[in-house]
């Protein structure tokens, strides 16, 4: 039949707060039977209003005396949708603006957010939570619910991997879940369901984003056998403000006697506080406190040098006792075309990095930097003022590791920096102008203390793009004045003329479903003239300083095999070729070649070189990759020798010429990279890579140390995705060849339903 409109007043469980009341309630079904009191429904009943859907087998409706809608009854497969929540059960009774008593043997399906609806209404895609038992709803978001039970699981009718049981569940759709006497239950190798703990102590599980209460617990492996665990408490006021308390302890700094529980280890608090106040204002506050009662550092130091007792060292280590490391950053839009951002830190002494840390690059960390930086920008005019600050760490004097007596205060900071530039705009067809004037200070923040330097740079450039036939071409000239004055009474002024030009002329040939492209390259590079001045002394302050008047070009050969299915391109092989030339002098500089090759998902390949056309070592770079899928896995390894006047060792050939890095020549790479990745239909994905030097001959009359070979690294990782989305599992580590338990460096993370338990 068709669909059957009754007026109706709309219950409070079919609209939301603040929304309009539907006063229209669409009701269909194959067969009815209505009178003036009631409506007999059988077969496909569907009921309609605003959001809310309901199916059933059968349904009866109670009519007022105004013919307004009073109440139902459905029956056999009901389901019942509002919004995101789905409940299902066998009988449903709708009062006129709740449901009314129980609901047996009911489940409730909370999708995902941003689930879209089907075109009969019904939410599409994955659960988020699933809680079902003997039901009663108290209001249109909140249940009770006896003999329950919970998960985060979807797998549509199968078993799944989890669920908690429960002897009642009282659950807020719009906060959290608590479950009473919870009881875990595992479903081991899809055998079925099994207990695997008693009964334990109450527990709440957020079911929105911004839930007040406990995270799941975090672990950080600052040692490879005892854990620093935090139990973090997420406390929300409002939207736009809340505060993560984070108590915890660091079990590998302590005596581990039974008792005093001081003795357990080092105790913690982390506090964050983000906020978010107005519409274009966002930022955040971290707070990080250890307790080292012990002198944890100052033990770590002594073992490693026996004979540093009453050394200033040691004394030094031993006032370390409370490790503070705090960060802020902002992020505010003052006005719609104009940014600050901010990212402020500091650290209490200068081994936070070093002992609170996984990283290398972390460890041996030399800086603490904050920044803070203005922008404000206009369609034909960008500013920036920004400035730094460098807190730096081991640099303070013997023994004085505390970074709250400004014993770093000579530190070359940078700041103010101002920039006002004029991005590229067009002046006429084809052609661009753009423009800059900077002013930097370095030096200490220091009123007593004299800057270091000061620089003064303007650019002002001018480029032009066109094509000629078949023929894209481009020029630039780029002119670069600085004046610099290094607090020594004698500023210094330079100027330099850029220039480059670029032609590039790309053919096409097709053969079939193949497409070969060939493209022919050419370039110039040049510093035709310098201004009036010595070139100072200061290339640290500014790389360009260095710059000497330079020549060069470059030809190439690009070649690449395409093959077209009529929905996408796949690249079968690349072959890149250039050659650059010093044209003041004629000498032939670094040539580069590289080929890339692809099989599908089969094999895959590249070699590469740069070649210097001398008679002393040509190769300044080789290298080689290969890699094979077998099946779900795939193998591979790469190959590369690199010399110390390799290009990419040292500034680009395309940046005119500059000295590049001295290095000693006996320092050059020489390593072996093999990997090897499996996946287990999707779910399952190991990976293993390590990094092997190779012997390097020695150069004679070097004072280099010996080089270290074999092995560097081994990395692993596994991850583990579950099915149904139930869980996922990550760990990875890297162990140093030598002492791999003493560097070891790994992290394990258990992630339910975006709830993660570990540490990465």
């Amino acid at each position: 039949m068709s669909p059957t409109p009754t007026r109706a007043a709309a219950p409070a469980l079919l609209t939301r707060e603040a929304t309009p009341r539907c006063d229209l309630v669409d009701v269909a079904a194959n067969r009815s039977d209505c009178d003036r009191e009631r409506c007999e429904l059988d077969g496909e009943v569907t009921l309609r209003c605003g959001d809310v859907r309901l199916w059933a087998d059968r349904a009866s409706i109670q009519l007022g005396t105004d013919q307004s809608f009073a109440g139902a009854d459905a029956f056999g497969h009901v389901t019942l949708v509002d919004g995101t929540t789905v409940l299902s059960c066998d009988r449903l009774h709708l009062g006129q603006d709740r449901v009314q008593g129980r609901l047996d043997a009911a489940t409730i399906h909370v999708k995902r957010p941003g689930a879209k609806p089907d075109p009969h209404g019904k939410p599409l895609g994955r659960d988020q939570f699933v809680f079902a038992g003997d039901i009663e709803r108290r209001s249109r978001t909140t249940f009770h619910v006896e003999d329950a039970w919970f998960t985060q699981c979807d797998c549509g009718a199968e078993p799944p991997s989890w669920r908690l049981g429960a002897k009642s569940l009282d659950a807020d759709l719009d906060d959290r879940a608590t479950l009473w006497r919870p009881q875990l239950y595992i479903n081991p190798f899809g055998l079925g369901l099994v207990p695997l703990t008693p009964p334990l102590l109450p527990l709440s599980v957020p079911l929105t984003r911004r839930a007040a209460g406990l995270l799941a617990p975090k672990l950080t492996f600052y040692s490879p056998t005892a854990p620093t665990v935090d139990l973090p408490l997420f406390v929300p006021f409002g939207e736009s403000w809340d505060v993560t308390l984070a108590p915890g302890l660091r079990t590998d700094w302590g005596e581990h006697r039974l008792t005093p529980p001081s003795t357990w280890g080092a105790p913690r608090l982390g506090l964050r506080l983000r906020a978010a106040p107005a519409d274009r204002v966002e930022g955040e506050v971290a707070v990080q406190w250890t307790e080292d009662r012990k002198h944890q550092a100052a033990r770590i130091y002594e073992d490693q040098n026996p004979s540093a007792a009453g050394s200033p060292e040691l004394a030094g280590r031993e006032k370390l006792v409370h490790r503070v490391s705090v960060e802020s950053k902002v992020k505010a839009d003052l006005a719609p075309r104009t940014r600050l951002l901010t990212d402020l830190k500091w650290a209490s002494d200068d081994l936070v990095a070093e002992d609170f840390r996984v990283s290398l690059s972390d460890r041996v960390t030399e800086y603490v930097p904050s920044r803070a930086a203005l922008s404000w920008r206009q369609p034909y005019l960008v500013g920036v003022a920004a400035a730094e600050f460098l807190e730096r760490l081991q640099g303070s004097p013997a023994g004085a590791y505390s970074n709250t007596g400004g014993a770093d205060r000579r530190i070359g900071q940078r700041g103010p920096a101002l920039r006002l530039s004029v991005p590229p705009t067009s002046i006429a067809e084809r052609l661009h102008v753009d423009a800059d004037l900077s002013y930097v200070r370095y030096g200490p923040y220091a009123p007593d203390l004299p800057p270091l330097s000061t620089v003064v740079g303007t650019n002002v450039g001018l480029s032009y793009l066109d094509a000629l036939g078949p023929l894209a071409v481009s020029a630039r000239a780029l002119a670069t004045g600085f004046w610099t004055d290094l607090a020594s009474r004698d500023p210094r002024r330079v100027l330099f003329l850029f220039t480059t030009a670029d032609a590039e002329l790309p053919l096409f040939k097709r053969y079939g479903d193949l497409v070969h492209r060939v493209a022919l390259r050419a370039g110039y590079r040049a510093i035709p003239w310098r201004g009036a001045g010595d070139a100072p002394i200061a290339a640290a302050v500014d790389e360009r300083f260095a710059l000497r008047t330079s020549h060069q070009g470059a030809i190439g050969l690009d070649q690449s095999l395409y093959r077209h299915d009529g929905a996408a391109t796949t690249p079968l092989w690349t072959l890149s070729l250039a050659q650059p030339w010093d044209l003041t002098n004629g000498e032939t500089l670094q040539a580069q070649a590289r080929l890339t090759l692809a099989v599908g998902a089969l094999a895959g390949g590249s070699v590469w070189s740069s070649l210097a056309w001398t008679r002393s070592r040509p190769a300044k770079e080789l290298g080689g990759g290969l890699w094979l899928g077998l099946g779900p896995a795939r193998v591979g390894s790469q190959y590369t020798y690199i010399s110390p006047q390799a290009d990419r060792l040292r500034r680009s050939i395309y940046e005119l010429g500059t000295a590049g890095v001295a290095l000693d020549p006996s320092r050059w790479v020489h390593s072996v990279s093999p990997f090897a990745s499996v996946g287990v239909a999707s779910r399952l994905s190991l990976s293993y890579a390590t990094d092997i030097l190779l012997a390097v001959p020695e150069t004679a009359g070097t004072a280099a140390p010996p080089r270290d070979r074999g092995p560097i690294e081994h990395r692993i990782s596994v991850s583990y995705h579950s099915p149904c989305d139930c869980w996922d599992l990550l760990a990875h580590a890297a162990l140093p060849a030598k002492d791999p338990l003493a560097g070891l460096r790994a992290g394990i993370t258990l992630s339910v339903a975006g709830y993660a338990l570990g540490s990465q």
